[in-house]
């Protein structure tokens, strides 16, 4: 009996299965289309993330450069002097100091 209705289960499967198939597609769509709005909101999620990280790096850069320069301004000898002449006019741009290389300024 089984062999006799092999070929007529045959049949109805080829006949049926594409049609289950696009059935379970449709119905599948919403689940789809929700989950792919998930991930679209991860991905801009992550993507803020990894240029808010971006500009962390660059302000840990510029704080541990003016780090640097303090410690270096540290080690600098400070020597105080006054200024016994500035120029009258804005177009110049020098001063004469009363300390000079003899004091240790360069």
């Amino acid at each position: 009996m089984l062999d006799v209705l092999g070929p007529l289960r045959s049949a109805s499967s080829s006949i049926f299965e594409p049609v289950g198939g696009a059935w379970e597609a449709v119905t599948s769509y919403d689940d789809l289309e929700a989950r792919n709005a998930l991930l679209r909101a991860k991905i801009a999620e992550l993507q803020s993330s990894v240029l808010e990280v971006g500009e962390i790096e660059r302000e840990r850069k510029a704080l541990l450069s003016l780090l640097g320069a303090r410690d270096r301004a540290a080690q600098v000898g400070r020597r105080t002097a006054r200024v016994i002449d500035a120029p009258i006019s804005n177009y110049q741009r020098t001063l004469e100091l009363d300390k000079g290389s003899r004091d240790g300024i360069e």
